[in-house]
């Protein structure tokens, strides 16, 4: 009897014991929540363009993962290291072996690194597969591929044979082709694009520069561009945009400049003479003139 009273005791404290524990665990916070996720999930695909748009909103989002590691994220860690992997043949394939997730096309004579995804704010979202969680369906935003599709963004030194726009004195107009510095060991190409941005017009100077590596190969590099010059909009309020710009860092080195029309107004063309190129790597200026609207 006494036997079964000591049984009916232990079995009660287990019971006890199983439902605290379950308490506890329901009060547990799940790993996601503690931040360790492998891919972001928007409710609707205008939230995740949101987050896009609004680098508050991409950090706010990132933060509350704090173990997520986005496909923008290696591409930061592979610019840190590569001037030590850039130096030898073997050290190169060893780097592409390091970051498998960004795009190596080789094309021609260019050994440069890049992203596999167009548009930097969209990777800072984006997992190292190039997936994000969009109403509860997986999208793949990964849209460079070949080198063609870096060419046509301009990412990668246009062929040669100059086939620019010139101006009638011989200038260049929006675009400077391929310039090599007197040793061969440097070159650098502009272009300039036209469009919208969150709903406000702009022109963006875009400079490109490469050096020489390992094997002769060109690869990007971090170095110094200067702007000097005037831009002005055909249409809108201040449409006089003084340039004195100066920046460092890998190419492109972007040198945008916004319209502050009215909503609903085209500004362009956005026009400017003269305007002064220096690029760090080769010690001469270069000008060209801009004329130009977004492509239709």
């Amino acid at each position: 009897m006494k036997k079964n009273f000591y049984f009916l005791l232990f079995s009660i404290a287990m019971l006890l014991f199983a439902c605290t524990n379950d308490q506890e665990s329901d009060l547990l916070p799940s790993k996601e929540a503690k931040g360790t996720v492998d891919m972001l999930n928007f409710a609707t695909e205008e939230e995740f363009f949101n987050a896009v748009e609004s680098p508050e909103a991409t950090l706010k989002t990132i933060s509350t993962h704090s173990d997520f590691k986005s496909l923008y994220n290696e591409y930061e860690e592979a610019w840190e290291i590569e001037e030590e992997y850039y130096a030898s043949e073997e050290k190169y394939n060893e780097f592409k072996m390091l970051f498998p997730h960004l795009y190596f096309p080789e094309y021609k004579d260019d050994y440069s690194f890049f992203l596999p995804v167009s548009n930097e704010s969209v990777a800072k979202l984006l997992n190292l597969e190039g997936n994000v969680r969009i109403a509860g369906e997986v999208v793949n935003y990964i849209d460079i591929k070949t080198p063609q599709d870096l060419l046509k963004l301009g990412q990668l030194a246009p062929d040669d044979i100059d086939n620019r726009i010139m101006t009638r004195n011989g200038g260049y107009l929006n675009d400077i082709p391929n310039q090599y510095g007197p040793d061969g060991d440097r070159k650098f190409w502009v272009t300039t694009v036209a469009g919208g941005l969150n709903g406000r017009p702009y022109t963006t100077i875009e400079v490109y520069f490469r050096r020489k590596g390992a094997g002769g190969h060109w690869k990007n590099y971090k170095s110094r561009v200067t702007v000097i010059g005037r831009l002005q909009y055909a249409t809108g309020e201040a449409m006089i945009f003084p340039v004195t710009s100066e920046k460092y860092g890998k190419a492109p080195l972007k040198f945008e400049f916004l319209s502050s029309a009215a909503p609903n107004v085209n500004p362009f063309p956005c026009r400017g003479n003269n305007i002064k190129i220096s690029y760090q790597g080769i010690h001469e200026d270069y000008y060209m003139n801009v004329d130009i609207s977004p492509k239709q």
